[in-house]
Order: C-alpha cells, then structure tokens, then sequence
C-alpha cells in the first residue's frame, strides 16, 4: 500500500494517503491486492514501475467511471494523481449506485469568456472522459440501462447550439467544422451523416413552431463562444435570413412567433418581449431565455456577474411582470430548458443536470455523471439534445529565445498575469484557487480562493474578487503579511480591477445597484471608490493601465476599446486595433500595445500595434508545432520588453448527442 514516493524514501504528503486509499479500493473491488508480489522487493518494483492489472480482469463486473477514479488514485506521478480526498469522495459519490451499461459521453459545454476558458479550455472535460449516469425521476430511481445516447454529429470541429424542428423527427444545430466559418446544418435524427448540407453562415439561436429560425449574422465568435451579432430570421426550408436587431446575445420564439431578444445596453443586459420592451434587465448578464410552451412565462439564467457563469434559473410572469429566482445561487449554470409538463425547467450544473420546480421552487438531480453536461433541447416527448466536448490542453511559457514548458496544473487552470518582469504567473483553478508559480517550472503556490485580476507593480501584492452579492475587493499579499479587504461603499458588483503604475491606486470596473457597469478609482490604502467614467464602460483586461498611469483601456457601449483618462474626460478611440484584434496589454515602448486577433486557431499571432500610427508589426506568433487534435492557441499574456510570454493550447472537440429515457412517459397535456 505504499506510494512511490515512499518506496524512494522521498518526502510525502496527503497524496501519498490518496495512493494507498486507491490500492484499498482496488482491492476492495478485485478481491486481490493491486501490487502484491512473491518478495517485497518485487512488491516495490511493481509499486514504482507497473500499472495495476484491469479491474474486469478479476471477473467483476466494475463501473468504467469508477475504475478511472481508481487509476488516478494510482498515478505513479504526485501531480497526475487525484489531489484531494475531496475530489475522491465527489468522483465516487457520482458514481454510486449506478450500472455497468448505459455509459454518458464525454460532456461539456460552452461557458461564458474566461470562466468558460477554465472549465472547457482548460480541460475539466478531459479529467473525467466516459462515466456512469444516475438519472431520478421524484424519488424513483430510473434504471439507467433505459437511458441511451446517439451521437448525432461525426466531423472534427465544435458544436454551439441545437435545436428540434417543430415535427421533433430532425434538428438544426449550427458548428464549426475543421477550419470552416460557424454554420447551420439541418439533420433527420434517424438519418445522422458525416457531412450534412448546410443551411446558412451564422449561429443558432432559436426554431419557431412555424419553422423558421433564429440566427446570429456576422457572429463575433471567440474561440467556441459567440458574443453577439446581428440576430435574423429565415425559414427552415432555407434561403436568406431577415435582418431584425443589432447586438444579440441569446433569443428564442414565443408559441406566436414573437421573438424574446436579450442585448447589452448603458452596461446593462435587458431580457426584451416583445423586441424593444424591457421586461427584466442586470448589470451582470443572461442567457438561455426560454419561453412556456403556453406563452405565459419566459425562463433565462441569470449571472450576477459579468463574464462569469455563477447564477440561478429565473421566470418572470407576462401577466403580471413580476420576476422570481427558481433557485439559490449555483457555482456554474449553463442551458436552459422546459421539461416536459410545463412545471420544471432543467439546466447543466457542472457534473448534473437539475430541474427546477416552478410551483415550489425546489430542486432535482434529473441526471448525474462524472462528467460536465448541459442541456440544449427537449422535445415534448422527453427527448434531449446534448452536446459532448473532448478537450486536451496546455498551458505554455516561453521566452524571446524560443524556450518553452508546459506549466500545466491540475487539467483546470487558466492564466490571468504576469509579473512586469516575467517571472512569476498568476492563475485561476476551476474550484477558484488563486495561484501563483514561476514560469521556470517551480511549483504553484495557493493563496486563497476568488477571481484573480492582477499583480501589484512590485509583485509583492495581487488583486482577487471575492464572490458574493454584494461582492468585494481583495488585497492579497504574494508572500508574508495578511489579506485587506476594500471599501466598496455602494458597488454591488466588480468585474475588473488594474493598478496604477504608483501601486497605490486602483481603476475599479464595477457597478452600484440598479445602474450600469462603470469605470472607478481607488486609494489601496482606504477610501471609497470615486467613478471617472460614464456607465457602460468596462476595463479591457487587468494589464490595461498605460505605462504612464494617465489612461486605461476599456470598452464602452458601442463595445470598441477606446482609451479612457484616470483623471475623467474625452476616451480617445483605439483606431488601430480595427475590429479584429483584442488587446494583451502595454509593451515597454509609448504608445505601443500588444494584441492578438479575437478568433482563436491554431497559431496566435501577437502583434505589436502603434496607437498613434495604427501601424501592426507582429511580434511573435504563438501555437503548437504539433498539429494533431486541431490544438487552438489563446489567451496569450506578453511581459512589457517581451522577455517572456504565457499562453494557453488546446484541442478542441465536440458532438451532439440525443439522451432518451429521462423522463419516463411524457404528459400529452403539454
């Protein structure tokens, strides 16, 4: 039962008690012990350098899910095995209770920008490929051998959406395949192919009951997330979509035909019905609007914060216009759905798919698995669509010579800075660990949870979000000394924070209740936040400050980054930039920003722009040489000379798959 770190008389610690619960488990499911050899020193051989023999081999019939549980608690390598005896107990009570059939697909789903990045990007996915499912109809356990999966979508590239057609016998879905622009397929679900006609160029958003469609036209797609476009509106037999309203993020068809549209405006987003009447808005945002079958409720998630999937289901009334939660905050929602009957809405958190009951505001597990999965669809008869992602990541560091490594961390970390020289990277895990390492490979160092946003000038400090509503703003040191929290006198939400150049202020991007995210500025030492920009301004990314302090990026309503004076006045617009590239951050020359294109593919280039001249010089571009897995670059962080660079790589697949025996018999009266 001893790890391989004490065979070799190296220091342990609790990964070494993980290892051997892993051999217990093993053994418990086996029957015989995982490295038991005729002499010890053969035992210890095996311990160090042979994997265990296959669970089934024992003649026992072992879940998949539960025998990959068991294989990483037996990584030879401390940092490949499970970390905590946290996430055992999780990945086994996941599993507990189910059947050796019916396996779920690897699933995951399209989050929102960076928190999106953490999860898919950087691999949750990947940890937990395959599973078992427990699927609880009220307090009947359904037999999971009634479930089944059909893989709807077979070609290498990413699917955003799925829709049924109004007869539920075909689909459309829209993707990107291989290196092709976001499309529109239609699909007979009894006839899946490999390479189905396709319908239109834009992403879908919505299929009415009189069968025309919904779609976003000239989608700004970032990697696999489509920001907003120009929502349209054609039939499902084809030809050219109607323009309707600019700026769409999410819509969905009414019974009538009438369309619920949600936008972005004054730093706001609004949940519109009919087009133009705001019947909900928030300075964080919403997704997933889904209206009644009768016409009489509209359901969406909403998110408290900006660019953050945290948030609750929610319903607001036509009738009356009164606005309800269904449910308390969760860590991560994403898809939203009516099951059938009318009183439940079901949507993905993390590892299940819950229902929410609209009556009673009580909660579900309609659908458990070791893996992420989200909901798209679901036909009256209680059919679903999902979508199924594999995901293979890294997450690199290199210098100006050309010298990388792989600064990979637990599959679920995302990059947020760099210190000015370089050195030191600060990053986020999926369970919102705030981390810190050396781009020399050294290991991470935690300090504390929340959403990181940036180092101090000198390094010895770093800025974290602490979630909440309301939420705060914290100053934590990078080695000895203790936490500050800030003053937010009347800010219900921070989306952003950049120092200043002294390293004794702060530009804040936040909002007060009940008005629009706006740009502030912040004594570290004490003080309440003073706003210095209209509403609907927020901060581009948290190494926007000018060299100078004088000016800062951000974006504002129009979304075009503009440069925005600390001291108040006139933005000055960010011209060379154009429409196709996003700023990194300041280079060590005046006036000179680094900046990547906003769709992602497999090279990044980085270019250094001129913002007086508008010139573009590409500095470097980043991207793996192995090509195999479609690997996509992104999320680059560039130090000011240039010395060093980090950025994310990751292969990128999904699949739409159609789950049946959810529900059990549906009811007609829907």
């Amino acid at each position: 039962y001893m790890s391989p770190e004490q065979v070799r008389g190296e220091r342990v610690d609790h990964r070494s008690d993980i290892f051997s619960l892993g051999a217990v488990l093993y053994e418990m499911l086996t029957g015989r012990r995982a490295f038991a050899r005729d002499t010890a020193a053969e035992t210890m051989t095996a311990i160090l350098k042979e994997d265990v023999a296959d669970l089934s081999s024992s003649g026992r019939q072992v879940p998949v899910a539960l025998e990959r549980i068991v294989r990483r608690c037996l990584e030879k390598r401390l940092e490949e095995r499970l970390q905590a005896a946290r996430d055992v107990a999780i990945a086994l009570e996941a599993v507990s209770g189910t059947d050796v059939s019916s396996p779920v697909p690897v699933v995951a789903h399209p989050l929102r920008r960076w928190r999106a990045v953490a999860l898919i990007v950087l691999g949750l996915a990947a940890a937990a490929a395959g599973g078992y499912a427990i699927a609880r109809l009220g307090e009947r356990v359904v037999d999971p051998s009634s479930i089944h999966y059909t893989r709807l979508t077979f070609r290498r590239g990413f699917v955003t959406d799925a829709r049924f057609a109004p007869d539920a016998q075909s689909l459309v879905y829209s993707a990107v395949w291989d290196d092709e622009p976001l499309r529109i397929y239609p699909v007979r679900i009894d006839q899946p192919r490999a390479d189905p006609a396709r319908l239109v160029e834009g992403g879908l958003l919505a299929v009415s009951r009189a069968g025309d469609i919904g779609v976003v036209i000239r989608p700004a797609l970032e990697g696999v997330f489509i920001r907003r476009g120009t929502l349209g509106q054609m039939p499902l037999g084809g030809g050219a979509p109607r323009e309707i309203v600019n700026d769409a993020e999410a819509a969905d068809f009414a019974p009538d035909g009438r369309i619920v549209v949600v936008r972005s405006a004054a730093g706001r987003t609004r949940l519109e019905f009919p087009q133009g009447k705001v019947l909900y808005e928030t300075t964080g945002w919403i997704s997933s609007p889904r209206v009644s079958a009768a016409g009489d409720r509209i359901v969406f998630n909403e998110h408290p914060l900006p660019d953050e999937d945290r948030g609750w289901p929610a319903l607001v009334d036509l009738a009356t216009g009164a606005k309800r939660d269904l449910a308390d905050e969760l860590d991560q929602i994403t898809g939203l759905v009516w099951a059938p009957g009318g009183d439940e809405v079901c949507f993905g958190n993390l590892t299940s798919i819950q229902c929410a009951r609209v009556s009673t505001r009580s909660v579900r597990v309609l659908l458990r698995s070791t893996t992420l999965i989200t909901p798209r669809d679901v036909a009256p008869d209680g059919r679903m669509l999902a979508v199924a992602w594999d995901v293979r990541v890294a997450q690199i560091a290199g210098d100006v010579n050309g010298r990388e490594i792989d600064l990979s961390w637990q599959e679920t970390a995302v990059p947020v800075d760099l210190t000015k020289d370089g050195s030191r990277l600060l990053f986020l895990s999926l369970d919102y660990g705030v981390y810190v390492r050396g781009v020399d490979g050294s290991p991470p160092v935690r300090l504390g949870t929340g959403i990181p946003v940036g180092f101090s000038p000198d390094g010895r400090s770093l800025l974290s979000i602490q979630l909440g509503v309301p939420t705060s703003l914290t100053v934590v040191p990078t080695g000895p000394g203790e936490s500050r929290v800030l003053p937010r006198d009347r800010l219900e939400s921070h989306n952003g924070a950049a120092w200043l150049p002294d390293g004794r202020h702060l530009v804040l991007s936040a909002a007060e209740a009940g008005r629009g995210s706006r740009l502030y500025l912040q004594d570290v030492q004490g003080g309440s936040p003073k706003p210095i920009s209209a509403e609907g301004v927020r901060l581009s990314n948290t190494r926007g400050v000018a060299p100078d302090g004088r000016t800062v990026i951000a974006t504002g309503p129009d979304r075009a980054y503009a440069l925005y004076p600390i001291d108040g006045g006139t933005p000055q617009p960010m011209t060379g930039l154009g429409t196709d590239l996003v700023p990194v951050g300041w280079t060590d020359r005046r006036n000179v920003v680094f900046a990547r294109p906003i769709a992602y593919s497999r090279l990044m280039p980085i270019y250094r722009v001129d913002l007086t001249t508008g010139r573009r010089d590409i500095w470097k571009t980043l991207g793996p040489a192995d090509r195999r897995g479609s690997p996509t670059a992104m999320l680059a962080l560039v130090s000011p000379d240039g010395g060093r660079y980090v950025y994310a790589v990751a292969a990128v697949q999904s699949d739409l798959f159609l789950i049946t025996g959810l529900f059990g018999e549906p009811d007609r009266a829907r």
